[in-house]
């Protein structure tokens, strides 16, 4: 198979439409609106909550308050991580080279 060598990729600069930036813009407003209510309650929350519900919609899972933050904290990591690369195209590896698959 032939294409170009890894340092002849084009290097190509995306500018954010307005729909693109829109798109970002509602992503990292919903993780901040995400966090608003935990900071909110924080002070009234009991020490332990349910983290996990069975399919009877009872808690089958204790945690302590901080599991709480997990949510929003996976979120911003994806939002971040999805973002950049989105932003520099040109800079991709294989994902079997990433993680010595390959």
């Amino acid at each position: 198979m032939t294409g170009n060598a890894p340092n002849q990729r084009p290097v190509i600069s995306l500018g954010l439409s307005p729909v693109l930036l829109a798109v970002e813009l509602a992503g990292a407003i919903a993780i901040l609106v995400s966090i608003l209510p935990i900071v909110q309650f924080w002070a009234v929350l009991p020490d332990r909550i349910p983290i996990h519900f069975g399919l009877g919609g009872q808690p089958d899972a204790l945690g302590d308050k901080v599991m709480i933050w997990m949510l929003p904290a996976v979120a911003a990591i994806i939002f971040v991580v999805l973002t950049a690369v989105s932003r520099y195209p040109h800079n991709n590896i294989s994902w079997g080279e990433a993680f010595w698959f390959g």
